[in-house]
């Protein structure tokens, strides 16, 4: 069971209900949002240009809420349906200022969900998005301000002057992070990384987070002294969050705004947190045997806060994508999944009638001539809709009206990834990844027809070299954390080679080693030492496999399996031990503990 790695082999497993990925707010659907996330961003996203990760909180003290207020009496805790209409209104909107007006640019694509606070339960947003500007220092300094602007002239009455005057005078309420017990982890430091360090310009890094303007007061830095009580404190721009003014002064909230470094792996994980999704335990135990039952579980052990309950009540949405993404499934012929509610269609499956797939009617409409012979299969959503009916593809139609063509959303395919550890739809999945076609064709290589799909890819020169699993490993990093990536890697030089597939293990290993780790904010000697730490771990899987690390030319961890004969042991006689989530360095807040404030 994916979702229980805590089961033992032995496990006695008795029934079992599980989510579907169209229940909102449960784990599969959060997960299915990331890979629907990473699949847009990695269609959308291009080299060079600026991307983004938002997060828009709400303030309760907007005068639209308490201006609503049936009395005076009344608190913010007495209407929070007031606080989520507010917010709606505020959100709708903030997406009319991004996605038509363009006020960071020309959106090429997005990902956004909807959170609660535990406390107060305020609805926020986080958004990762990418733009079509180009990534320089200037362009992001037009967007991102971490510095407090300097105070205009008493005598300047100008437009500019009173929207600087208003920055300065939201800067003490939304932007500054004033550390306390809350925010400081064991050592003492701020999670946050506050105060941040002092920056002439705005500096940015391939691999590690942008340092914004923050000029120190020696360097012409202007400073705020705001007064608590008796006592003045004075805040430099290292206690800023970062901000976009205009955002700031029409919705008067706190808002943080960042600019997503690298290529894959920090968006990755700017994508993780939006679609974390919530932490439940669904597993219950009796007379030895494990029943599995997320429905009921959810429902004992889900807390909703008041302003969670309303936007539930009326169908608010909790995750919001640029496109449309349509998941597509890869099986062998004859091999597809079968569901079944009634004894009719278990008979026909039973008779050998089985239903057709977005797979076996694209291999048919192919065939027949009824489609273009050269679209691939992962693009037939973008021109072909399917009708979950009748279960066929029909042609979309466009309409030409401007309105029409500036509100459509477009829609993408997004194929499963299949495991290397099954050889043949492995191959099946590479071929139709290249090429358009039905088995038939894909099989028949220049009049050679090959017995397997393994054969047909060998042919085609798929497994000649690195290269397919050099594409394999680069869109798998693009969403699977270290962990997942460890275990690939192994499934990959364990199971490839058993198709006489040319494998350079230790060319794979270098080129994607640092997708293993989670490299985030670490020294050098900090990122060996994880490094280390990932080989240990492969070797540990290998060996479980009946393999060893020189089989395959890849470099010994300082503590290896073979220099302790009971780590050697227990590697063999529990391999269920091998599940590293544990023990990786990776900060996954996939599924954080919600944390709750003591009665």
């Amino acid at each position: 069971m994916r979702r229980d790695g805590d089961l033992q082999p032995d496990t006695k497993i008795g029934s079992v209900v599980l989510f579907r990925k169209y229940h909102p707010g449960t784990r599969p659907y959060f997960q299915d949002m990331f890979y629907d996330a990473t699949t847009i961003m990695a269609r959308t996203r291009k080299p060079g240009l600026a991307s983004f990760m938002f997060t828009f909180t709400t303030n309760p003290y907007w005068p639209e809420i308490s201006r609503n207020f049936f009395h005076k009496g009344q608190k913010i805790v007495d209407r929070f349906d007031i606080l989520c209409r507010v917010y709606a209104d505020k959100l709708r909107r903030l997406h009319f200022l991004l996605d038509k007006k363009n006020i960071f640019g020309k959106i090429l694509g997005y990902a956004e969900s909807m959170e609660f606070q535990k406390r107060i339960g305020g609805p926020h947003l986080h958004r990762v998005f990418c733009i079509d500007t180009e990534a320089t220092p200037e362009n992001i300094d037009g967007l991102i301000w971490a510095h407090i602007p300097e105070k205009p002239a008493d005598s300047d009455k100008s437009a500019w002057a009173n929207f600087i005057r208003k920055i300065r005078e939201l800067l003490p309420k939304f932007q500054i992070h004033d550390c306390g017990d809350h925010c400081k982890g064991s050592n003492g430091r701020c999670l946050k990384g506050f105060p941040k360090p002092y920056s002439r310009t705005t500096i940015l890094h391939d691999n590690k987070p942008a340092e914004y303007k923050r000029p120190s007061p020696e360097d012409g830095g202007h400073t705020l002294t705001l007064e608590y009580g008796s006592t003045e404190h004075t805040y430099t721009n290292s206690r800023i969050v970062p901000y976009n003014p205009l955002i700031l002064v029409m919705f008067e909230c706190h808002h943080n705004l960042e600019y997503a470094y690298g290529q894959s792996d920090n968006l990755k994980y700017a994508l993780k947190y939006p679609f974390k999704g919530p932490s439940f335990s669904y597993i219950k135990c009796q007379d030895g045997t494990v029943n599995i039952d997320e429905p009921a579980q959810y429902a004992r052990m889900l807390y909703r806060s008041p302003p969670e309950a309303h936007c539930r009540i009326y169908s608010q949405k909790y995750a919001y994508l640029s496109h449309t993404v349509i998941p597509l499934s890869i099986h062998l012929p004859r091999e597809q999944n079968i569901y079944f509610q009634s004894a009719d269609e278990l008979n026909d499956a039973a008779d050998g009638i089985l239903p057709e797939t977005h797979l076996t009617q694209y291999w048919k409409m192919w065939k027949n001539n009824e489609i273009d012979k050269n679209i691939l299969y992962e693009n037939m959503p973008e021109k072909y809709s399917w009708n979950k009916k009748d279960k066929f593809w029909k042609p979309r139609k466009f309409s030409n009206r401007k309105q029409d063509i500036e509100n459509r959303k477009i829609t993408i395919g997004r194929i499963y990834t299949v495991s290397p550890r099954e050889p043949e739809r492995f191959a099946l999945y590479v071929l139709m990844r290249h090429f358009p076609g039905d088995p038939d064709h894909l099989k028949n290589i220049n009049g050679t027809v090959c017995d397997t799909f393994a054969d047909a890819a060998r042919m085609r020169g798929l497994f000649e070299d690195n290269s397919v699993w050099e594409r394999t490993l680069k869109e798998a990093s693009n969403s699977l954390l270290p962990s997942q990536m460890r275990q690939l890697f192994v499934n990959i030089i364990v199971h490839g080679s058993i198709q006489n597939c040319v494998i350079d293990s230790l060319s794979l290993w270098e080129m994607f080693k640092e997708h293993m780790i989670d490299k985030r904010n670490c020294s050098d000697a900090v990122k060996q030492r994880r490094l280390d730490r990932s080989l240990a771990i492969i070797e540990r899987y290998l060996f479980a496999n009946g393999k060893q690390m020189k089989d395959y030319n890849l470099p010994l961890p300082t503590n290896s399996i073979y220099d302790d004969p009971n780590k050697a042991l227990d590697a063999f006689f529990f391999p269920q031990h091998l599940n590293d989530d544990d023990v990786d360095e990776t900060v996954d807040t996939s599924f954080e503990q919600a944390k709750l404030n003591n009665e």
